[in-house]
Formats: structure tokens, C-alpha cells, sequence
């Protein structure tokens, strides 16, 4: 009898540990969602030839609760992690649940702050200068930043070279810099050795 006890106890307890171990996973899981999802999508493109001299980028809040946006900036890098800040703007802008807002940016600010970047030899490398996306970073009052890359349509600037390249090509000529021959002769050489 007391062998039947300790039987019916043992299996109490592994089904109570089985239980526990389960809700914690699915406790765990749901606290990864909600903290990996992004309560703001960060929309920027230069689609147009109005979009050109003043972009507008478009925020929308996602979440069910409102957020507060206390900064946002344009950088110039390779990556997100590898950018460097042109234009920087603190606000306290409170986004309601699923409200959209317009920001609109200045292209010569964000132009001549890159130039003085250059010439301060703060940004020596012409390679990475040419292999460089904008960004849009957005910060939270959490501390959460957001990003996201600013898409520029190549057709506007003539450019259909490389599907893979033309985003980096439309880059540097939207902010003055054409490196469209400098990406050739980089082509033309590794052509030489590599058949495609």
C-alpha cells in the first residue's frame, strides 16, 4: 500500500513539474513576442521627383498602447549598426494607437552635413561611401530604437545597371556624389576574371 502512495505521489509530481515547465515556456515565448514586435512602422522611400528636395517619412503606430517618440535621425552607412549620423532631431511626438504622422526632412541639411563629414575626413573611406544606404532611426521613450532603410527608386535617377547595386547608386547621386563610373570600372575588373 505504501509502495501505491509513493507511485501515485511520483506521478502527481512529474505531472505537476511537466505543468509548470510548459506555462513558463508559454509565459516565455509570449514576453519574447511582445517585446521582439516593433510598435511602430517606420515608412521612408523617395519615390518622386517631389520627394526629392523634401522627403516625408511616415510613421504609424502599431501597438494598442500610445508611444512616445523622443528622437529621430538620418544616418549614412554600410549596415544599421554601422552608420553615421547626418541629422538628428529631439521631440516628444505621442503617437495614439494606429496614428499615422508625417515628418518632413530638408534634403540640403542632411547634404551639407555630409559634406562637412567628408571634409573633416570623419568618413575617410570612399568605398564605404559608396557602398552606403540612408537609414531612419527612430527612438522610443522605452529606449527601443527602430530602423529601417530609406528606399530610393534608381528609375529617377536613370539608373538600371544591377539590381543588387542600383539602391547604392541611387544613394550617392540622390545626395550628390556619382559613383556609377567608379562601380564600372570595379565591374569591368572583376569581369575579367570571373565570367557571370
Amino acid at each position: 500500500m505504501d509502495k501505491e502512495y509513493n507511485e501515485i505521489a511520483k506521478f502527481i509530481l512529474s505531472l505537476w513539474g511537466a505543468l509548470l515547465s510548459t506555462l513558463l515556456a508559454v509565459f516565455a515565448f509570449i514576453k519574447f513576442k511582445r517585446e521582439s514586435e516593433s510598435p511602430l512602422v517606420i515608412e521612408a522611400s523617395i519615390n518622386d521627383k517631389e520627394s526629392i528636395d523634401n522627403w516625408i517619412l511616415n510613421l504609424c503606430n502599431t501597438s494598442t498602447t500610445p508611444i512616445v517618440v523622443t528622437s529621430f535621425s538620418i544616418g549614412y552607412g554600410t549596415a544599421k549598426d554601422y552608420q553615421n549620423v547626418l541629422y538628428e532631431e529631439k521631440t516628444q511626438l505621442t503617437l495614439a494607437n494606429s496614428q499615422p504622422c508625417d515628418i518632413n526632412i530638408n534634403k540640403s541639411t542632411v547634404i551639407s552635413n555630409l559634406s562637412q563629414m567628408i571634409k573633416n575626413k570623419l568618413i575617410k573611406d570612399e568605398k564605404a561611401l559608396m557602398y552606403s544606404r540612408l537609414w531612419i532611426n527612430v527612438k522610443l521613450s522605452n529606449r527601443k530604437l527602430i530602423q529601417n532603410v530609406i528606399f530610393i527608386k534608381p528609375e529617377l535617377f536613370g539608373i538600371n545597371i544591377n539590381p543588387k547595386y542600383d539602391q547604392y547608386i541611387a544613394t550617392g547621386r540622390f545626395l550628390g556624389f556619382d559613383y556609377i563610373e567608379k562601380y564600372n570600372e570595379g565591374f569591368i575588373r572583376r569581369s575579367k576574371y570571373h565570367k557571370f
